[in-house]
């Protein structure tokens, strides 16, 4: 019996899982946190961050007469985002550890 195990969710509904015949589910789990290990030794984290800046929206609304105003304004601050620029190179050690350790990835 295969073993079939989620391991990432792609944008949308394709979903990729790995296989292997005749694998436990802790077959699964052990080669999981192996190759998960591996690529973290082999490929650290690198965060970037990165500043999204802010915005200001104002308006103002008079009275028919033009005498009595208000003022409205709204403020977004500026944010920094971070992300990990390694990202991507981790996974792909991760799979290439999964593929020598017998598992093949499918998706759906």
């Amino acid at each position: 019996m295969a073993v079939l195990a989620v391991a990432t969710a792609l944008s949308g509904c394709v979903r990729t899982y790995w296989v292997k015949p005749g694998a436990t589910p802790s077959e699964w789990e052990q080669v999981k946190a192996a190759c998960l290990l591996e690529a973290s030794r082999q490929v650290p984290v690198a965060l970037t961050y990165r500043l999204q800046p802010g915005s200001s929206y104002s308006s103002t609304n008079c009275d028919k007469k033009g005498r009595s105003c208000s003022t409205y304004e709204r403020v977004t601050p500026p944010t920094w985002q971070q992300e990990d620029t390694n990202a991507p190179l981790r996974e792909q050690v991760t799979r290439g550890c999964f593929a020598r350790n017998g598992w093949v990835e499918m998706t759906e």
